[in-house]
């Protein structure tokens, strides 16, 4: 899939953050899920620890197109609009648009 916009961009980073959760708790990641095993969770506790783990994803893949957007500062960076282009030239991040589309990808919907 080639991303030309925004709405693609912001999507793309929510399949990417949903994809990281799913191996994290799947065995895909060996290290990350060898130290939740390690924990040894009961189904309910490992459900919360999924949850957490969706929670801090969520936010830290939302802070940074927030900053990319020009919507806050990224870490101790000075808030400032980026620009995003892919390499065939489309803008990603161009007037405010990507703010809104990440606002929907991570919290628009119902999922």
């Amino acid at each position: 899939m080639k991303i030309t916009n925004s709405e693609e961009f912001a999507k793309a980073c929510r399949e990417e953050k949903d994809a990281m959760l799913m191996r994290y708790f799947d065995g895909s990641d060996a290290f990350v899920s060898g130290q939740i095993d390690k924990l040894e969770l009961s189904d309910d506790k490992k459900e919360i620890l999924k949850n957490t783990f969706d929670s801090v994803l969520t936010d830290t893949f939302y802070s940074i197109l927030m900053a990319v957007a020009g919507e806050s500062a990224l870490g101790s960076a000075e808030q400032m609009l980026f620009k995003v282009i892919s390499a065939e030239g489309f803008g990603i991040s161009t007037n405010g648009e990507l703010a809104d589309a990440a606002y929907m990808a991570f919290y628009g919907d119902a999922e």
